[in-house]
């Protein structure tokens, strides 16, 4: 029982098809939408968690079918879904052992949690830490060669997507809340036509959390 993630019950969906055209683009995890159902192509794997999986690096084109979920959900189903974490997410809490030794990391991310009644307000206030103002998003910054990038960013209150993602993941595990960093692509804008075009420079890392 442990082992088993509640089901969110009512949650509306809708049906949508997408079909996708590769350029220059030979990965083993194929783009695709959330969460796919089917595929046209039988040499692509759909995994449990709406992974498209290809062994086949020549594969430039193929179709899908999808339940996009809804992106709200009411106030019982975020507490249905707060409950105790499924054992199966403990690997999104994993940190290293030598990671944020002084405790300098954690004690930033108790004090935005403190006081939140419910691990859906915890993750908000997380949220909001980075997007109340004070932090600046830009791509002209360069941490590789700092000894200690994740405190610099956090002290700078500077820097892109992967600081973002890798500095609220770490913050979030440090307080037991399962995360994980996601990298995939901005959608961009349709054509006229309904198309999407996305190119290498929408590249983007996100967090999801549990």
């Amino acid at each position: 029982k442990d082992n088993i993630e509640p089901k969110i019950v009512n949650r509306d969906t809708k049906k949508v098809k997408a079909s996708f055209n590769l350029i220059n683009l030979d990965p083993e995890f194929l783009p695709t939408v959330y969460k796919t159902d089917s595929t046209s192509n039988k040499n692509l794997e759909i995994t449990s968690d709406s992974v498209v999986y290809s062994k086949n690096k020549n594969i430039n084109s193929y179709e899908i079918s999808a339940s996009v979920p809804s992106e709200t959900l009411n106030e019982e189903q975020i507490k249905n879904s707060s409950y105790q974490t499924p054992k199966t997410l403990d690997e999104n809490l994993l940190i290293p052992v030598d990671f944020d030794e002084d405790k300098k990391i954690e004690s930033l991310a108790r004090s935005i949690a403190a006081n939140k009644q419910s691990r859906y307000e915890q993750v908000l206030a997380l949220r909001d830490y980075f997007t109340s103002g004070d932090f600046r998003y830009s791509t002209k910054v360069d941490y590789t060669s700092s000894e200690d990038s994740m405190n610099d960013f956090l002290d700078k209150k500077i820097g892109f997507c992967e600081q973002y993602a890798a500095t609220y993941a770490a913050m979030a595990r440090l307080i037991r809340i399962p995360a994980r960093i996601v990298v995939g692509f901005t959608p961009g804008k349709p054509d006229e036509n309904g198309v999407f075009s996305i190119r290498s420079k929408q590249a983007h890392s996100w967090v999801e959390v549990y």
